[in-house]
């Protein structure tokens, strides 16, 4: 594979599902959902962006659960990037490949509805 460099970016929130409702706000993400966002252009994420290294953070959540985090739209991976449960607020750092310009989260929890929050503050390409 060909090497990549890494730049850091001034942190910046991409997304919030507590700000009103849009592709990059609510709603909160139902139990068992997977939400897919477009992250070229946004934060100051260029186009030809392989990775972010970013923060992941889990608000509300109404379950225990985990999220995953990875690229495009396809299977998530057997790998947990943060584990949750009722009443506390948890935070996460991760990196993540972009794939045709997105990323993906996705919640494991079984009912209910979690709040997820996700700053980038590096890109890899």
């Amino acid at each position: 594979p060909t090497p990549l460099s890494y730049y850091s970016l001034s942190p910046c929130r991409i997304l919030d599902t507590r700000w009103p409702a849009g592709p990059y706000g609510g709603p909160a993400l139902s139990a068992q959902g997977r939400r897919s966002f477009a992250v070229l252009g946004q934060c100051a994420i260029p186009a030809d962006a392989k990775a972010l290294t970013v923060n992941l953070t889990a608000v509300d959540p109404t379950s225990p659960g985990n999220l995953q985090l990875f690229g495009g739209q396809g299977s998530a991976p057997n790998a947990l990037v943060l584990i949750y449960k009722p009443g506390l607020t948890r935070a996460g750092q991760a990196m993540v490949q972009v794939i045709g310009g997105e990323i993906t989260i996705e919640s494991t929890q079984t009912t209910g509805s979690i709040n997820v929050l996700l700053d980038v503050s590096g890109v890899f390409r």
